[in-house]
């Protein structure tokens, strides 16, 4: 479900600069930057993650898409290319795979995953998204088949509350938080789109964001709440007799009672199987803290439904009260430097494994390719 276009030549990263809310200049010292490219209104057209090239970090980007958002987005490049020295073309030798589980290191969940040669880099939107793999080559990565559990990946980034791809197309970066991942900054010139995020976040406020949410018939709220607590990544209820889940996505939350608007549902695992969904939720309806409990909202058009939303385990110290980062918090994926700034190259039939600067145009200091906190249960997508 993921493409790839490379943008080559000698004006790629200021091409990009101008284009993207992240700040290019991160890709000298990270090998994967997360970012998205925004209407000229400040909506979010595509999420991406921006990837140094191996073929030739110093004057090409690889940008990973949804593969539903591939074409209008190599058409919005190709709009703004104009005299600038850059070729825009689909990267047809690329393919991306996202391990889930990486208890391992770096080097590592490439071999686990029968892999024979990849770049394995942490996610770079937080430590709780594992891995993520670069492979080379014109065929699909073909996993092993205990690994190929795409519905996995799915149902644990909503237990993350991560939204992608045409979950957040329209809606604003901030209350898709890509602030808190790292994918926005405010300190770069200025980019297409930035008005509307660059005024929010100095002189606004986010009345909404976007938070995992438990969904359980009400007369399992209680034990569903308990499961939220401890995070388990996935949860199915067990349904009363005559009961069948809804169909989550896009309904609308709403305050039980008075039926006040509290959110809406954007992405559900499968397109609503009961369990862990993300959804837009108004500030006043946020959780104060990991693992707080909040009376459940009503998923409108099945009174015997409701939502409970909690934080995600990643989610930085947010300020309750402007809904923005708090001043000295750390976005998600910003905390690693520079021990991401190098790749993994895994070799076949070697069990040893080299590093690689992830730029030409600059290195930073090696590491040990420390793991990010393991995903319950083992897939890759």
């Amino acid at each position: 479900r993921r493409r790839a276009l490379r943008v080559a030549g000698a004006d790629a990263h200021k091409f990009l600069q101008g284009l993207v809310t992240a700040d290019l200049d991160e890709l000298l010292r990270r090998a994967v930057l997360p970012a998205a490219f925004l209407s000229v209104k400040g909506r979010i057209m595509a999420d991406v993650l921006l990837h140094a090239d191996p073929s030739s970090p110093e004057d090409s980007v690889l940008v990973e898409v949804h593969s539903e958002l591939a074409d209008a987005l190599y058409k919005h490049l190709l709009i703004f290319k104009l005299r600038a020295k850059v070729n825009v073309s689909p990267a047809e030798d690329v393919h991306f795979v996202q391990a889930v589980n990486s208890s391992g290191a770096s080097e590592e969940v490439a071999l686990e995953l029968g892999l024979e040669d990849a770049l394995a880099l942490p996610d770079p939107r937080s430590p709780a998204l594992g891995h993520r793999l670069l492979v080379l080559g014109s065929g699909e990565p073909v996993l092993r088949e205990e690994h190929d559990r795409t519905h996995n990946y799915d149902v644990w980034r909503a237990w993350q509350g991560l939204a992608e791809g045409p979950e957040v197309v329209d809606r604003i970066p901030l209350e898709c938080n890509l602030d808190l991942l790292g994918a926005v900054s405010f300190s770069k010139g200025c980019y297409v789109g930035q008005e509307l995020t660059a005024r929010t976040h100095f002189k606004g406020h986010i009345r909404k964001r976007l938070l995992p949410v438990v969904v359980s018939p009400r007369a399992l709220a209680a034990d569903a709440a308990s499961a939220a607590a401890e995070r388990r990544a996935a949860l199915v209820p067990t349904l009363p007799d005559g009961v069948s889940p809804p169909d989550l996505l896009m309904r609308r939350l709403s305050t039980d009672g008075a039926g006040e608007e509290a959110g809406v549902i954007v992405a559900a695992p499968e397109g609503g199987v009961l369990g862990v969904a993300v959804a837009l939720v108004r500030r006043e309806h946020w959780p104060a803290a990991q693992g707080a409990q909040v009376p459940g909202l009503q998923v409108d058009g099945d009174g015997g439904f409701v939502a409970l939303p909690s934080l995600p385990p990643w989610w930085e110290r947010v300020d309750a009260q402007t809904g923005k980062m708090a001043a000295g918090a750390v976005a998600a994926g910003a905390a690693e430097t520079e021990w991401r700034a190098w790749s993994f190259r895994v070799r076949r039939g070697v069990g040893a494994w080299g590093t690689t600067p992830c730029s030409g145009k600059g290195g930073g200091a090696g590491g040990d390719g420390a793991a990010a906190d393991p995903a319950p249960g083992g897939s890759a997508a």
